[in-house]
């Protein structure tokens, strides 16, 4: 970048915190130089300036006849100030040209919309910021950023912000676009300094943004580059002011509100006026003057963009949200491929022009009316779609998104650790901590129980033969290591503590943890199977207040999205994190199943074995009972042995035959010759009771069908007289129309003129639509609206039927029974033909 009023070229940077000067540096391309063009205090000075501008417009919210106010998207309220209208009251600031404010409430926590307003890096800041402002935001890059402490003035009080220095490109309008032929029409680059601060009771906060004096401009940027800073318009200021209004439940009940205030300003920081009262020289028509002559439409235009982005926030917070869950890549088979296919949110049956398709988070299969893509956004500036049904949705924004690692830049990233820390570690000094280590649990101190539960993780993942001497180590160190190196803590999957899910039965939790902020062991329960990760959260928080940071994943170190059922969950081995340490739960009951299945296996194969020794063709059922009872199987567990022998072809059991002798015995080696010709002499029964319950059938169908007959010929003549009234009617009403449609004819060209017919073609046109409206209340409770003969044929069948004693459902349920005794018929039939002589056909 060339500077005007110099030759060199200067690259701009920021100032580390090692250096001796902390702030914007430019560095001179021709000969390295570094030169200061803007310290951190110049920063504070220089934003700070603005802040009563923001307190002033919160405090009058932007209210007034000097206001123009309109909706924009997403139910934003936009007001412009009027730039002919001016006064001297004291809501007036005379040191404002211009002045747009916007405010909506977004239901969401406080931390999720401040995370949409601070970067720490250029990647961040560029993808936040197109989101936000659309196709009118080029590029963005933050060149300075550090965290401050200022003074409060209130006793044992620290206020902590963040600064920065970020570069904005911005596309000028269409519409300046047209009208400006000129070098003002090329993008616009501006420089703002930035400050961000939350309050300490966590309700507040503000977010300012400030281009950076003139004489820093011409040191970074052209001046051809500065074009909404041209004339004499000195800079550009944006205030953004939330509130949170906290209440219980998930973030959707949760409320922030947030009020944007933009202005530009003929005058310096220094340079604002204390008090409006104070200045009897101002005039309305000079100051209304004053402001239509300075103010430039592309300044104007930059408001309105930083302004309107309000509208985007809601977007943006709903698609990182997304990006906190898990998402499923491959779908589920559906549990029966026979049954009918159906949409699990609005039960509808999918078919060609009803796609099938399954929600990433939960994995059913739903329609395209009950989900939608949205917008992810696991890493800022990575954005992806992915498929969600609605209910899945309302889980997402039930969840709660409070947590102060969406704030990261707000607070310490790298502790820098003195020289002096470190200390050297020996063999004693380690035995020592050892025998030290169960007093530090039993501590009050609930930093003294956390460092204690990580060095206890450590030593019981370290083998016993690494034993390290000799060796330097520091507390530092060890919090550098946990808090920076994310990849060989946070992603590890080797649980540092173990414990065992002790609950009885599948779908609830009951394990002993050892918390923090608490002393000894805590038990923690949930009973509800149909609880949710999310609530498994809440219960650790509440019980341990201290915690930081409460997350669930899987061994291997996957997520686990805050919406998996606690049934799901206790299914499987799964990691509990709490802040730094790793807790590995194992349930207990799936151990007593593997345990269970094997010893069910060998007792199964122990049957088996005697079965396949015994000689006898007939085994009898209670002894078969009798013999899985020995070898430890209940009634229940035997039935289902008997099922899986048959299915191996080693028995036979008829469980339903209606001959006691098959139904109380169980055939072995069924494909054998002895076993097949004894098959043969019990079924003689059972071919009896076949054909004598076919010929009881075929009587009852012969009956049913004599009945019907009947019915169906009552039937048909109720429908032939039913028809004759409706025809009646019908070429009667079509006689009357055409008579009167040919007398009128006659009329108008025989014997009248047509100015005389008109009037009577108007009072009969007006007569039948009285006529038609008429008809239409009275038949409105009709929902079927079919045309008149239908009604009327309709109306004649009712009538016919009841003084026939004719019921339509009656005929329904006769027709549905002569179908089952047909079908009963034909598989009576077929068994009779079967042939049990031959062998393959058992």
């Amino acid at each position: 970048m060339s500077n005007p009023h110099s030759e060199d070229k200067y690259t701009s940077r920021s100032a580390n915190s090692d250096e001796d000067v902390n702030g914007l540096v430019v560095r001179s391309v021709r000969d390295s130089l570094q030169k200061l063009v803007f310290s951190d205090k110049e920063i504070c000075e220089d934003i700070f300036a603005t802040v009563p501008k923001l307190q002033a417009a919160v405090r009058h919210n932007a209210k007034g006849d000097r206001w123009k106010h309109s909706t924009g998207k997403g139910g934003v309220y936009l007001a412009e100030l009027k730039p002919y209208y001016s006064s001297v009251k004291s809501d007036n600031d005379n040191d404002i040209l211009h002045a747009m404010a916007a405010k909506t409430e977004l239901r969401c926590h406080l931390n999720e919309a401040l995370s949409v307003l601070l970067h720490q890096d250029s990647d961040g800041y560029d993808s936040t910021m197109k989101s936000l402002c659309g196709k009118q935001f080029k590029k963005g890059e933050v060149l300075f950023h550090q965290r401050i402490a200022i003074d409060s003035g209130r006793q044992h009080e620290e206020k902590t912000g963040v600064i920065s220095v970020t570069s904005s490109t911005m596309r000028p309008d269409v519409s300046l676009k047209t009208r400006l032929r000129s070098r003002h029409s090329r993008t616009h680059q501006l420089v703002f300094s930035t400050y961000t601060h939350q309050y300490s009771d966590k309700k507040r906060a503000v977010h300012l943004m400030k281009t950076v004096p003139k004489e820093v401009y011409d040191q970074i940027l052209p001046v051809a580059d500065s074009s909404p800073l041209r004339r004499e318009i000195d800079h550009i200021g944006v205030g953004f002011d939330l509130q949170f209004i906290s209440s219980s439940g998930g973030s959707n009940r949760q409320c922030t509100q947030i009020f944007t205030h933009a202005y530009a300003s003929d005058k310096s920081t220094r340079s604002f006026t204390k008090d409006l009262t104070d200045n009897p020289e101002a005039q309305p028509e000079d100051l209304a003057r004053r402001r239509v002559t300075l103010m430039n439409p592309e300044a104007r235009h930059i408001m309105r963009i930083l302004t309107e982005s309000l509208s985007q926030f809601e977007r943006v917070i709903r698609r990182r949200r997304f990006g906190f869950q898990s998402f499923i890549y491959f779908p589920k088979e559906y549990a029966d491929p026979l049954m009918e296919k159906r949409c699990l949110i609005c039960n509808k049956t999918f078919h060609f022009f009803r796609r099938d398709f399954y929600c990433q988070l939960c994995g059913h299969m739903v329609c395209g009316d009950c989900s939608e893509l949205y917008e992810v956004e696991a890493r800022i500036g990575e954005i992806r779609k992915n498929r969600c049904c609605r209910l899945c949705v309302v889980r997402v924004d039930a969840c709660k998104f409070d947590d102060e690692d969406l704030l990261a830049a707000l607070g310490p990233i790298i502790v820098d650790t003195p020289s002096d820390a470190w200390l050297p570690i020996d063999e004693e000094t380690q035995g020592w901590e050892d025998n030290d280590l169960m007093g530090q649990l039993c501590s009050d101190d609930p930093e003294a129980r956390s460092q204690a539960l990580e060095q206890l993780g450590k030593l019981v993942a370290k083998p016993s033969s690494s034993s390290s001497t000799g060796s330097l180590r520091t507390r530092a160190a060890e919090r550098s290591q946990t808090g920076a190196s994310v990849s060989s803590s946070s992603d590890s999957t080797s649980p540092l503590i173990s414990v065992r899910n002790a609950a009885t039965s599948h779908g609830q939790l009951d394990v002993l943890l050892p918390l923090p902020g608490v002393m000894g062991l805590t038990r923690l329960g949930l009973d509800d199977a149909n609880a949710s990760v999310q609530d498994l959260i809440e219960a650790v928080r509440h019980a341990d207040a201290s915690l930081k940071a409460v997350e669930i994943a899987t061994t291997d170190g996957t997520k686990l999205a805050r919406t998996v059922r606690l049934g799901e969950l206790t299914s499987m081995p799964f990691c509990l994190r709490l802040n730094h340490v790793n807790v590995l739960v194992e349930s207990d009951v799936a151990a007593m199943d593997d345990r269970r299945a094997r010893e069910e296996s060998v007792a199964f194969a122990t049957v088996k074995a005697e079965i396949e020794r015994d000689p006898r063709l007939i085994l009898p059922l209670h002894e078969f009972y009798r013999m899985c009872h020995n070898a430890g199987a209940e009634e229940k567990v035997a039935t289902k042995w008997l099922r899986e022998l048959q299915r191996r072809n080693l028995v036979v059991h008829f469980d339903r035959s209606r001959n006691p002798q098959l139904e109380n015995a169980v055939i072995l080696r069924p494909y054998s010759l002895e076993s097949v010709l004894t098959l043969q002499n019990a079924l003689d029964s059972e071919l009896y009771n076949i054909k004598h319950d076919r010929k009881v059938k075929e009587r009852q169908l012969a009956e049913l069908n004599s009945k019907l007959k009947k019915l169906q010929q009552v039937e048909n003549e109720v429908h032939l007289a039913a028809r004759r009234l409706p025809n009646a009617q019908k070429w009667v009403g079509l006689t009357s129309l055409t008579g009167f449609y040919g007398a009128l004819m006659y009329c108008v060209w025989d014997v009248y003129s047509w100015d005389v017919m008109e009037p009577i073609t108007y009072f009969i046109g007006f007569t039948a639509v009285l006529g038609n409206s008429f008809y239409s209340t009275i038949t409105k409770k009709d929902p079927t609206y079919s045309n008149m003969w239908q009604k009327r044929y309709a109306d004649r069948v009712e009538i016919l039927s009841k003084q026939r004693k004719l019921d339509p459902t009656e005929l329904k349920k006769l027709k549905a029974c002569i179908t089952d005794l047909e079908n009963d018929i034909t598989l009576l039939s077929q068994w009779e033909k079967v042939d049990v002589a031959n062998p393959n056909l058992h």
